[in-house]
Formats: C-alpha cells, sequence, structure tokens
C-alpha cells in the first residue's frame, strides 16, 4: 500500500502519546489522547509595545499530547521545536520578540518565538500537522462583537469556553488585567457577552446623528463626484473596478449623544443615489485612530434614499430576503444633522464585510466580492472588486464560473454545483424577482456581493443597494424585462433558457410565495416603518412618501396573482439577448453657441428668447439646422439648479436640442466648465415628426468645453458662451 500525505497526516493524529508528569520535552509512556483537546486560549494581537505579541494554547484532555513539528501556517510563521509535549492542563505560549516578551512578562518562560506579526486589524490563525493539513484554525478580528479592548488598549482576548466554537467572536472576551495572564488561568471567568451592535440595529430605533465638520471639508466632500465619462467612456471601460472618487475628511460624530472623535467621514455613491445637497455617507470610526468604535461598529453606512421616496424599501427588502434563508444586512433608519444643518432622514445598512459573514457563515475568512455592472462573462468579470483576502488577487472562483459558462444545457446545474451554492442562488433569484429588483445580478448584474465560503467553498449570493424594490423598469441594456421574471444575467439567463433548471426557478417562486410574502405581515411592517419615519419627514417628503407606499402596498397586494398567472401554467419565454459591454461610443461631435437671456428657459419659444449657432456631425453626417434659438435660466427639480438649451430646426420638420445643466453658482463670466455628468451634464435630444413629438436621448456631451463669456443670473440678464464636444452614444 501506497503511503500519501494525507494518510501519514490522519496518522499523526491518532498517535498521540500518554501521561507524563513533568517537562514538556520529557517522552511519554500510556494511553493516546486526541488532538481535538488541543486549543488556542489567549491572543495578544495588539499590545501597546508591538513585540509583546504572544498566543496561548492549552491541552483541555486528560492525556498528554506531543506538538514537536507542528506550526503556525497562517498568520505568523512559527514550528514548535520536535519534541514538545503539551500536559493534561498546561499552558504554553509561543510570542513575537524575545527581548520585548521576556521585558512585559519576565516570569513567564515561551516555548519560542516565531516571525512575523498578528495582524492588528484581525486575520485567520491556523495550526497545522507537520504534513500541512490544519488542525486547528480561527479568524479573530478587531471590530464588535470580538471584544474591542484588545485592540491597542492593552488587554489581551481570552476564550471562554474551550469546547466552544473559537470563531464565534461572542466566545471570548477582553482579559480582566491590562497584558493578560499568559501561561496562567485567567483570574476571572469572562461573563456573558452580548452583541453590542444589535442595539443600533434595533428596528425600532430611529438614530439621531450630529456630525461635526471642518466647513470647508464638508464642502469639498459634497461636492466630490464620480465623472460618469470616466467609468465608461473607453471601449475597455469594464477592464478593472469602478474605483471610488471618494475620500475620508476628519469629523466628530454622536449618535444618541454617544460621542467619537476624530473619525473619518466620506461621501458614497455610484450614479444614482449621488447628491451635493443630501449625500449619503459612510463614517469609518477607525480611519484615523486603530481600535475606535461605536457601540461595536467600525463604519455606518448612511443612504439617503434619493431612489424611493417611502424610504422603506431596503429595511423591508432585507428583511424579506432575511425571512427566505438568505443573508442580508440588518437596516434600520436616521437622521442625520451636519455642522448643525438638518439633512432629513436617512436609511442606515449594516455594512458588508468580515463582522457580517461571521454572522451569517461558519467562516468570515473566505472571499467577498462586490458586483458593479459584474457577470461571469470575459467583458464584465473583471468589475468585481475584491473587498478581502486582497493579498490572493488571483480570482480563479470567478473564472471558474465564466469557464462553466461555455458548458452544454444538460451539463450546466451539475457544473455550478461544484462552484455556487446554487439551491441558494435559486432562492436569491426568485427573491430579486419577488422583490420586483430589476437593479440587481439577475435583472441589471448590479448591487450585489459573492462570498467565497471557506467551510463549503460555494460562492454565496448577498442582496446590496436594493432601493429600487416594488417596480420594474428597463434596465441599462434597453431591454423590456417580464415582470415575472429577470434573466439579463448570464447566470440566471442560462438557467431559465433550459426548461429543467427553468421549472426550478419557478417552483422557487411559487415556494416562497407560499412561505415568505405573507400580505398581511408586509402590511404590517409598512405600518411600523411608517409610523417611525413620517415624523422626520418634511411635508414635500411626506407627499411623495404616502405615494410612494401606497404603490408599494399595490404591489404587494397584486404580486402573487401576476406571478402566478404569469408563470402559471408555463412561464414565458426570455427572449432578450446577452447585451454588449456598457461602454459608450463615439458617434460624433458638436460646436455651438448662444446668446441670450437669463428667465427664459421655461418659454414656449426658444427662437423668439434668444439666438445662436449649432453644428453637428454624427455617424461621420453633417447636421446643420437653419434655425437656432436659445434659453437660459433656473430650473426646478434639477439638484443643479440652472440650465441652458440650445435648439436647430431642421429640413425635415424635425429638431434636435442640447440642453446643457450646471450649477448657478459655477456660471461666472470668462468661466470654463467640462461635461463631467456631475457637476456639468450636457444632453442631445432629437425630436419631432419622427419620434411622435417624443424627445429621444441621442447622446451625452464630453470631451470638450462649455464657455461662458457673458453671465447675469438676474431676470434679463446677458447670457453669452460657446462649446464644443464630442457626443457618446450611450447604452441608457
Amino acid at each position: 500500500m501506497k503511503l500519501t500525505l494525507q494518510m501519514i497526516g490522519l496518522l499523526l493524529g491518532a498517535m498521540l502519546l500518554a501521561p507524563v508528569a513533568n517537562a514538556q520535552t520529557r517522552r511519554p509512556t500510556g494511553r493516546l489522547s486526541p488532538l481535538s483537546a488541543l486549543a488556542i486560549t489567549e491572543i495578544m494581537y495588539h499590545p501597546e509595545d508591538p513585540g509583546a505579541e504572544f498566543i496561548e494554547l492549552i491541552n483541555s484532555g486528560v492525556s498528554q499530547i506531543k506538538i514537536g513539528g507542528f506550526r503556525f501556517s497562517d498568520g505568523i510563521s512559527f514550528v514548535f521545536p520536535a519534541g514538545v509535549w503539551v500536559q493534561p492542563g498546561e499552558r504554553v505560549v509561543v510570542a513575537g520578540s524575545q527581548e520585548d516578551f521576556s521585558a512585559a512578562y519576565p516570569d513567564v518562560t515561551a516555548v519560542g518565538f516565531y516571525s512575523g506579526k498578528l495582524s492588528n486589524g484581525g486575520e485567520r490563525l491556523a495550526l497545522s500537522y507537520p504534513t500541512g493539513q490544519v488542525l486547528l484554525s480561527l479568524r479573530y478580528d478587531d471590530d464588535a462583537p470580538w471584544p474591542t479592548e484588545a485592540d491597542g488598549l492593552g488587554n489581551s482576548m481570552v476564550i471562554s469556553d474551550v469546547s466552544g466554537d473559537p470563531d464565534d467572536p461572542l466566545n471570548w472576551c477582553a482579559s480582566a488585567a491590562i497584558g493578560g495572564s499568559p501561561g496562567e488561568v485567567e483570574p476571572q471567568a469572562c461573563p456573558p457577552r452580548l452583541d453590542l451592535t444589535d442595539a443600533i440595529f434595533d428596528p425600532d430605533r430611529l438614530l439621531r446623528i450630529e456630525i461635526e465638520l471642518d466647513p470647508a471639508d464638508w464642502e469639498a466632500l459634497r461636492h466630490q463626484e464620480r465623472n460618469l465619462f470616466e467609468l465608461f467612456a473607453d471601449e475597455d471601460c469594464l477592464a478593472e473596478p469602478f474605483g471610488s472618487p471618494f475620500t475620508y475628511f476628519p469629523g466628530t460624530v454622536r449618535v444618541d449623544g454617544e460621542q467619537v472623535e476624530n473619525v473619518g467621514v466620506r461621501k458614497k455613491g455610484f450614479l444614482g443615489s449621488l447628491s451635493r445637497d443630501k449625500p449619503s455617507l459612510k463614517i469609518k470610526f477607525n480611519e484615523y485612530a486603530a481600535g475606535r468604535r461605536l457601540s461595536g461598529l467600525r463604519r455606518m453606512t448612511l443612504n439617503n434614499a434619493r431612489q424611493d421616496p417611502s424610504f422603506l424599501n431596503q429595511c423591508l427588502g432585507y428583511e424579506l430576503f432575511r425571512k427566505s434563508g438568505i443573508p442580508a444586512p440588518r437596516c434600520n433608519f436616521a437622521t442625520i444633522k451636519v455642522n448643525g444643518a438638518d439633512l432629513g432622514l436617512y436609511v442606515h445598512v449594516e455594512s458588508v464585510r468580515e463582522r457580517f459573514l461571521a454572522r451569517h457563515f461558519e467562516r468570515n475568512d473566505g472571499t467577498l466580492y462586490e458586483g458593479t455592472i459584474s457577470d461571469f462573462r470575459p467583458d464584465f468579470v473583471d468589475t468585481f472588486e475584491q473587498k478581502t483576502n486582497r493579498e490572493n488577487d488571483d480570482r480563479l472562483d470567478l473564472d471558474a464560473v465564466v469557464g462553466v459558462m461555455d458548458v452544454a444545457d444538460e451539463e450546466l446545474k451539475a457544473a455550478l454545483e461544484e462552484l455556487i451554492d446554487l439551491d441558494a442562488f435559486f432562492t436569491f433569484w426568485a427573491m430579486e424577482v419577488l422583490l420586483g429588483h430589476w437593479d440587481g445580478y439577475a435583472g441589471n448584474t448590479n448591487n450585489f456581493f459573492v462570498y467565497n465560503d471557506p467551510s463549503s467553498e460555494l460562492l454565496h449570493f448577498i442582496p446590496w443597494g436594493i432601493d429600487a424594490l416594488f417596480n420594474l423598469g428597463e434596465d441599462l441594456g434597453g431591454g423590456t424585462q417580464q415582470p415575472a421574471v429577470l434573466a439579463t444575467s448570464v447566470l440566471a439567463r442560462r438557467l431559465y433558457l433550459y426548461q429543467p433548471t427553468r421549472d426550478l426557478y419557478v417552483d422557487r417562486v411559487v415556494e416562497l410565495l407560499d412561505t415568505v410574502w405573507d400580505e398581511a405581515a408586509i402590511h404590517a411592517e409598512i405600518d411600523r416603518m411608517s409610523s417611525l419615519v413620517t415624523p422626520s419627514l418634511t411635508a414635500e417628503e411626506f407627499v411623495a412618501f404616502n405615494q410612494s407606499v401606497l404603490l408599494i402596498r399595490n404591489f404587494v397586494d397584486d404580486r402573487r396573482d401576476h406571478l402566478l398567472s404569469v408563470l402559471l401554467p408555463e412561464p414565458p419565454l426570455w427572449e432578450e439577448p446577452l447585451r454588449d459591454p456598457l461602454c459608450f461610443v463615439t458617434i460624433g461631435e458638436t460646436w455651438a453657441d448662444f446668446d441670450t437671456t437669463w428667465g427664459t428657459y421655461d418659454l414656449i419659444d426658444p427662437f423668439q428668447a434668444g439666438n445662436g449657432s449649432l453644428n453637428l456631425v454624427l455617424h461621420d453626417e453633417t447636421i446643420e439646422p437653419f434655425l437656432v434659438g436659445s434659453t437660459a435660466g433656473f430650473t426646478d427639480g434639477s439638484e443643479r439648479g440652472a440650465a441652458v438649451l440650445i435648439l436647430g430646426a431642421l429640413p425635415n420638420g424635425n429638431f434636435v436640442v442640447i440642453l446643457i445643466e450646471t450649477d448657478p453658482d459655477l456660471m461666472v463670466g470668462g468661466s470654463d466648465l467640462v461635461f463631467d455628468f456631475a457637476a456639468t451634464v450636457g444632453l442631445l435630444v432629437y425630436f419631432g415628426p419622427d419620434t411622435g413629438y417624443e424627445p429621444q436621448l441621442v447622446g451625452l456631451l464630453a470631451d470638450g468645453n462649455l464657455h461662458f463669456e457673458e453671465v447675469s443670473t438676474v431676470p434679463g440678464g446677458a447670457i453669452r458662451g460657446s462649446l464644443n464636444a464630442t457626443i457618446y452614444e450611450t447604452f441608457f
């Protein structure tokens, strides 16, 4: 029989020799003992003196254990010297720097000193057999509910129950004494611990958040924007994850009176939620000081609900995802003031990071990816953003799914089950449809996470960014979506196009209608949330809130009958092709000038308000209007606040329009602005008999210059200027 490394490892695991009374290096006699009695009991990962780190292990069994040759292979590097034994009840210590540890603990003898350093931010520790097989492991974190006193405040981290789960943060507590008790029994047992973050995510709690920033920093934060053209105006626009243009600014934050100073505050959002007046915010309590927390939280995610006038979609939707068995963030509500100015109501959503993963998965040290316009296709897979384990970025798990997309229909399900928790995916997919989440993975390859769980070695889908629920619309590719089917993504599409897996999808929708879609319970939850948030709404928000909530209630009441009528007895076909990469394509250029007066924007006849010139080249064809008019003025309902319109009449009876929106504060005589689709937007529109007089978006203006020669924003004031720009066709 040929011995393999695996067999040798199993033999070593059984060869646990028996009791002896004394020293670590003495040879044993007697009965064998299981290695399961070996446990990590104390970790000092962030001492005041970095060299005074240590890890303590215990033999909690009745027989001695030989650990010579065993090694810490993850986190730090250390091999136990040959002949080392651990007696029943004995504790052994391995430490960082011999000099620093001996100075801090002169009465403690360490069995050896490791190379490397324990991470102050948390990491995985693994003790392995000499053959490399992992004997025991855990992943600690510096974030609550792990004991945060161990993160630079002088305490070590002590296990409560050696027979319990070492990956459970509630099975650990801070040492009773500063410095801990290496090699000794902890003088006080760990008290029962509660997850502090549960209180701050209490669904009946409306948080009152006050933020203080330097006024100049707040202005800079508000005006940070994403440049749409930097994201999409390139033929390789999907070649890497979309970076963030937002930076942290130092400030002070109070949540219901609890104050934390010197924390990081930044803007957040991709496109639809971006706002200057009421930006979505990310608060990172430990951005400038390690170990800093508020109620156990390292960070807060605060969404402005710009696309959800009800403010309810996220909390209601995540709750229903969790009810279906899909891991989803906790959620409640908050009001925010910045430098005393009331920004109003926000939605507080749990961040999806290691602590979230620990709450929902057996292990939280796997790789987490965020999907933003991401899919398991060669042209879309590179936009997945790796959020954890960035030191290992081979992304083989994602590439493996991409490769499976080429197998035959009848082989697909079995192939995917080796890579994805497919049963959970059917639930995730069906829930996106049930909730009308058109802007998620199945409907738009957007707003989701994928987690590679090491305990199962399978990918799991997690919902994110679900503010556009309880409605259906067009995807970013312009395709019309079936109200009972979302299959824009390649995974959902392949599964839906093959009848056996299409039937599994339909069965899962029907099952969830029976187990999750409880109309009375959903209405009761809408009532509860409504009573909580309505006192914080402005009069204008209250009107929009009532209209939006009515739409949600109608959706809830109609959804069951609608889905069953469409999906049964025979579900509809899905005929939309896979969409092309969402990159802007250059289709032409334009140059124009305008000469008009302020306050004329709403006039019906722009030709009476002002004049100008307009030249276009579209798809290599020159377009020259025979008559050009122009208007300018403040706009209602536009966040930018001001607009210039240039209208050209064509010989065929149709019209071309250049519509420019910008901030009136930026309109200064002699100024030059850039079309960035953030502060300044330029659109080319076509309408007339050919379109039934419905405006048709032709393209966006970019890569050019908007020059204001003269500006006066008083009624009747002169507005003169010119522009030149490239025209991009979009996926809108």
